[in-house]
Formats: structure tokens, C-alpha cells, sequence
């Protein structure tokens, strides 16, 4: 159970956040030993958040009796990290944003979505203060620290703009200042897809690494900064400028018929430039 249970949320956004073979090899030493060293100290409630969070999921596939001692289980894991909330974020690092993303992720879509935004938003914060949105170049690092970064810093960047669409919250990550490397395969945490007709090989991972590209094409049109010395920021501009153009001479209908098009071609051309810049 307590390594096969993190399957169970494998497919969910905010567990990709963790690199999934070296998590478990960190788990496999952690539950062989029974020894929390210290610092480490975080790492252990990282474990015991993914667990809390694999039990809730899963307890939708087994009979109602298990369910039901099942979302115990997991709600009493997660009470154990909310009680030592202050805790965890007063000890800064890697683990604690990622438990950020994990509880606060959590919260948003099961009933407390104002805890949600809260936490998630302190993980931005903390992950800005560690500096996860710039390349790491310690030569010191492991691979799974590397990986960490990515996949902590594209995480959090997939909500801020989520939240801004989906809810209308203003954007806390400038995309002009980051500077992260894009992923690297995890075999063990990728499950791997191929079309019936073309016969083409996807993976899950592939799929995140397409959603994070058009996320940050809808960074320019969501920042809560336009800056003017960037391409897309101007075409962005450009577009506002157009949609608040008024020409008195010409009829309502008139001028909707001559905004339409320029509108859908400027937006062409701004999506584009972003796409430019970006690759």
C-alpha cells in the first residue's frame, strides 16, 4: 500500500511535480531505515502528503465500507501536515514548495478553494525566494534536485495562469523573469501512449511539456505588467489599443465590421511572436 498508493494520483498536475523514480528511491531508503535525518525533515512530510492525497484518490475505486476507511486514513495524514503548516514553511526548500502545491492543489478542488489559492500562493512566493524560476547551475545538484526545480517551477506557473483564467485571480509570476530548462523524461512516473492511427508515441510527460508552452503563450495576454521592451508585450498593447479605438465618423455597425477582422489578425500575429520568442 504505502508505495503503490501514489499511482492513484499519478495523472493529476500537481503530482508531476515531483520527479516519481527518485521520489520513490528516497522513499524506498526512508521507510527501509525508519530514519528521518536531519533537514530532512520536510522530505518525510512530502511523503506523508503524497500518501494522504494517493489514499483520497483512490478510495473512489474500492467498495464503501473501504472508502470510507479510507478518506480517514487520508484526511488524518493531511490534518497531520495542516497542523504543521507553520512549521514547514518556516523551514524553506524544495519540499516545502512542493507540499504547498500538493495541499494547496488539494483544497481547491475538494470544497476549500480560498485555503487553496492561499497556499498555493505561498508556494510561488517561497519558490521565488529560493530562486526556482532561474536556472540552477550548481554542478553540485543532484539530478533529482535538477528535476525538482523544473518541474516545482512549471508547476506553479500552469496555476498562476489557470487561476487567472479560471477564476479571474491576478497573475504573480512575470514569465519575462524566469528562466527554467524544460523537462527531462522520468520513465517510472511517464506513462506512454500510442495513436491507433498514426501509430505516434505520446507520453504524459510530452503532454505537460505542450501544456506549459501554451501556457506561456497566454502569459503576455494575462501578466498584471506589460513591459515594453518585449515583442509580445507590444502586440498585446496593440491589441488593447484596438479594442478601445473609436471612430466617431462611422456607424456602430460599421466600425464592428471593420474591427473584427484586424482584431483576430492581430491576435494572430501576437501568438506567433510569443512562439518566436519563446523557442
Amino acid at each position: 500500500m504505502v508505495m503503490g498508493q501514489p499511482d492513484n494520483m499519478r495523472r493529476t498536475d500537481a503530482w508531476q511535480t515531483i520527479p516519481q523514480s527518485l521520489f520513490r528511491e528516497r522513499c524506498d531508503e526512508l521507510f527501509l531505515t525508519g530514519i528521518v535525518s536531519y533537514g530532512e525533515e520536510n522530505f518525510a512530510r512530502l511523503v506523508v502528503t503524497a500518501l494522504g492525497l494517493a489514499a483520497f484518490y483512490s478510495s473512489s475505486r474500492v467498495s464503501a465500507l473501504e472508502s470510507a476507511e479510507t478518506k480517514r486514513f487520508a484526511y488524518a495524514l493531511l490534518q497531520q501536515i495542516e497542523q504543521s503548516y507553520i512549521t514547514i514553511i518556516d523551514t524553506p526548500g524544495i519540499e516545502t514548495v512542493q507540499i504547498c502545491i500538493l495541499l494547496g492543489s488539494f483544497h481547491l478542488f475538494n470544497g476549500r478553494p480560498n485555503s487553496g489559492f492561499d497556499i498555493l500562493g505561498s508556494a510561488i512566493n517561497l519558490a521565488q525566494n529560493l530562486g526556482l524560476h532561474r536556472k540552477r547551475l550548481s554542478r553540485r545538484a543532484s539530478a533529482y534536485a535538477v528535476q525538482s526545480w523544473a518541474r516545482t517551477w512549471w508547476t506553479l506557473e500552469v496555476f498562476d495562469k489557470y487561476a487567472a483564467v479560471a477564476f479571474g485571480r491576478p497573475c504573480a509570476i512575470d514569465d519575462s523573469d524566469c528562466d527554467v530548462d524544460p523537462l527531462e523524461d522520468d520513465p517510472a512516473g511517464n506513462s506512454v501512449y500510442q495513436f491507433e492511427l498514426s501509430g505516434q508515441i505520446v507520453s504524459l510527460l510530452s503532454y505537460h511539456r505542450h501544456k506549459f508552452q501554451l501556457y506561456r503563450i497566454m502569459g503576455p495576454f494575462l501578466g498584471r505588467r506589460i513591459q515594453t521592451n518585449r515583442l509580445e508585450s507590444l502586440a498585446v498593447m496593440a491589441l488593447h489599443r484596438w479594442a478601445l479605438y473609436d471612430k466617431a465618423s462611422e456607424s456602430k455597425q460599421d466600425r464592428l465590421a471593420e474591427r473584427q477582422l484586424p482584431i483576430f489578425q492581430l491576435m494572430t500575429s501576437a501568438l506567433r511572436s510569443v512562439v518566436r520568442a519563446e523557442s
